[in-house]
């Protein structure tokens, strides 16, 4: 739990630089519902961030999905949710915490009914990217309603409950996907977020007191060029190499321009959602680039092995879930080791060690699957979510550790948007890897995961510059 308190620290940490000031914030912060709605929350956003990676199989059978398609319904869920973190926190701080609760569970149920009765795969990706914005908005919200009111020890035990909930729910994602599919078909995952989300919602309208912020600026034009430039990025990703159309290279032309425009807008803005001087700490830059190359390789590694396990070795979407298990059992016990081993052996060393150990397991993971041999990538399996348990909380301290005070909310909101647009990246990139061969394909997959996990490593001495 202490480790994944580090993990999800970061979105707090953005919200106590704002001017939040909560009426009766002692009877906010101690009554039952809103310490359960504030736990179900994370919970619905993390659950929704894996499981799509077990429905390939059952969207190609219901809509004849095409990979790309399938790619999208992967993808659009991350992109909406890493360009929506960017800004979250000042949304918050603009419209209060209740409120955008509210706004954001409404999102997410309406957004999950529709794709519940989604007649095509196209009106499926629509509704993730509204569903995006909604967890977004979510994710904040209930961290800050969670903690409002408490400090100590009690505001850090309400960071762990907040914290395990989300590692409860991405390690359920894929588990669920597969069980629902099972029982009845893909519709029960997004049935399930309705009906639970609805509760929420219902709930919290009535359960949750009315918060006042004092209104500051959002930089809404910082928002919309990353938004549209992260947007144009992995459009250009996953479509390039399908059919190398006019629209990729002017969804290519377009998330440049939106680049060279989102830094003149943050150059001139008076409250931007990312300043620039961010960049300026080489410490920062580099758990940066690392968050973003794990990400990378960690989803992009779920999204092929739900592919390459369905639809190339004949799985059903709950057998491939089953597989994986291993993976995320592994990743909440490290979780619980991190803090330990950081204070027993350094924090740099073992971020070092759990790099070195997740190279090897993802190039022993591209061996056994293309081997086909299931034990040995159950057993490959295993060390890479310890790895991967160790790395993201290690990666997301440090990203802070020489950033000034001032600077911290802005910095933790994007280093967390950079992890998912990694994410992102790597789905798009796997697609494009694992070509028609799934079975080769997945083994170039891994090969590619593990050079970039060579390339985080090597960045990995910049590091012992950074502050304790």
């Amino acid at each position: 739990m202490i480790a994944d308190i580090r993990l999800f620290d970061e979105y707090r940490i953005y919200l106590l630089h704002s001017s939040f000031t909560v009426i009766k914030q002692s009877k906010l912060s101690g009554t039952l519902p809103v310490l359960i709605l504030s736990i179900v929350a994370p919970l619905l956003v993390f659950v929704q961030s894996t499981d799509m990676n077990v429905l390939s199989g059952p969207l190609t059978a219901a809509f004849g999905a095409t990979r790309t398609q399938v790619e999208w319904t992967v993808n659009a869920y991350t992109l909406t949710l890493a360009a929506g973190l960017l800004g979250a926190g000042g949304l918050v701080d603009s419209w209060g915490p209740s409120r955008s609760f509210r706004l954001g569970a409404g999102l997410f149920v309406l957004s999950s009914l529709a794709a519940a009765a989604a007649p095509n795969v196209e009106v499926l990706v629509v509704t993730l990217l509204v569903m995006g914005l909604g967890a977004a908005l979510l994710m904040p919200s209930s961290l800050v309603l969670i903690t409002t009111g408490v400090a100590g020890k009690a505001h850090t035990v309400r960071v762990g409950w907040w914290a395990a909930a989300g590692s409860v729910g991405m390690s359920a994602g894929p588990l669920l996907s597969g069980l629902f599919t099972q029982l009845s078909n893909w519709r029960g995952v997004f049935w399930f977020n309705t009906v639970l989300c609805a509760v929420a919602l219902i709930w919290g309208w009535v359960a949750i007191p009315r918060t006042v912020r004092k209104r500051g600026h959002v930089d809404m034009p910082g928002l919309l060029t990353a938004a549209i430039a992260i947007a144009g990025l992995v459009y250009t990703l996953i479509e390039a190499g399908k059919d190398n159309g006019t629209d990729v290279y002017v969804a290519a032309v377009i998330a440049i321009l939106a680049i060279v425009a989102f830094i003149m807008v943050e150059r001139r803005s008076e409250t931007p959602v990312l300043p620039l001087a961010v960049f300026s700490d080489r410490v920062y830059r580099t758990t940066l680039l690392q968050g973003a190359l794990f990400n990378f390789s960690f989803f992009g590694l779920m999204f092929a092995m739900g592919l390459m396990l369905q639809q190339g070795r004949g799985m059903t979407a709950f057998q491939s879930s089953l597989l994986f298990l291993p993976l995320t059992a592994a990743v909440l016990v490290s979780n619980l080791l991190t803090a330990w081993l950081s204070d027993r052996f350094g924090t740099i060393r073992i971020l070092a060690i759990a790099q070195v150990v997740f190279i090897m397991a993802l190039l022993a993971l591209g061996w056994t699957g293309v081997a086909g041999s299931l034990p040995g990538m159950v057993i490959s399996l295993i060390p890479s979510g310890l790895a991967a348990g160790i790395l993201v909380p290690i990666m997301t301290g440090q990203s802070l550790t020489t950033m000034p005070y001032e600077l911290q909310g802005a910095a933790s909101g994007g280093f967390n948007t950079a992890r998912q647009l990694g994410s992102a990246i790597g789905v798009a990139v796997f697609g494009l890897l694992l070509g028609t061969d799934l079975i080769t394909g997945f083994g170039k997959c891994l090969a590619a995961a593990a050079v970039a996990g060579v390339i985080s490593l090597a960045m990995t001495p910049i590091l012992r510059k950074s502050r304790v």
